[in-house]
C-alpha cells in the first residue's frame, strides 16, 4: 500500500472525508517518512540540524520520520520550504488515478535537461 493511501485512512479514521479536503486545501502533499529521511541524509543533515532550520523539535523529526504523526500543516510547509531553499526536489509520476507512483528525492538539476534518466 502506498505511503498517500495508508496517510488517507490514517486522517479519515479521524476526520470525515470533508474536514480532510478542508485541512489540506492548498496544502502540497503531505511528505511521506522515508522522503524527509532520504531528503536529509542527501543533505548530510543529522535530525536536530533539520528540526532547527524547520523550526521545531528533534522530538517532532524523529516522530515524523518514524511515520507515527503525520506532519502538521505548518511542519509539513516548513519543511517543503526547507528542501526547496537547499535545491531538493520530491519527484513523482501521475496515473490515471491520481496515485502518486514512483515518488522519490533527487536534487535539482544544474543544467538544462531533456528528461529524465532511470539509472
Amino acid at each position: 500500500m502506498s505511503f498517500f493511501k495508508t496517510f488517507n485512512v490514517f486522517f479519515l479514521d479521524k476526520f470525515d472525508n470533508l474536514n480532510f479536503r478542508r485541512f489540506f486545501n492548498g496544502m502540497r502533499y503531505p511528505l511521506p517518512p522515508e522522503l524527509v529521511r532520504a531528503a536529509r541524509g542527501l543533505l548530510g543533515l543529522s535530525q536536530q540540524q533539520l528540526a532547527d532550520l524547520a523550526g521545531t523539535s528533534i522530538k517532532t523529526i524523529s516522530r515524523l520520520e518514524k511515520g507515527s504523526a503525520p506532519p502538521s500543516r505548518k511542519l509539513n510547509e516548513a519543511l517543503h520550504s526547507v528542501f526547496a531553499a537547499s535545491n531538493i526536489q520530491f519527484t513523482a509520476a501521475n496515473t490515471d488515478s491520481g496515485e502518486l507512483d514512483g515518488v522519490g528525492v533527487r536534487r535539482r538539476p544544474t543544467q538544462p535537461h531533456q528528461g529524465i534518466k532511470v539509472l
